[in-house]
């Protein structure tokens, strides 16, 4: 998250007590699927620069 964050400026960060089960739905994800998909969220937000907070963890497509 760090990686994108820096990248398109956003601010993503996963929830106190949402570690394990944030691990859970990304942990069979490559690096780059995971970057991706923070991304094309990012993107969807109307590109409005904010504090974004992954609200329902991710969820595998």
């Amino acid at each position: 998250m760090d990686e994108v964050n820096k990248e398109i400026g956003s601010n993503y960060f996963i929830p106190a007590n949402s570690e394990e089960e944030v691990y859970n739905n990304i942990k069979d994800m490559s690096v780059s699927h995971v970057k991706n998909q923070l991304i094309e969220e990012y993107q969807n937000q109307n590109n409005t620069p904010s504090t974004s907070q992954i609200d329902s963890p991710m969820k595998k497509e």
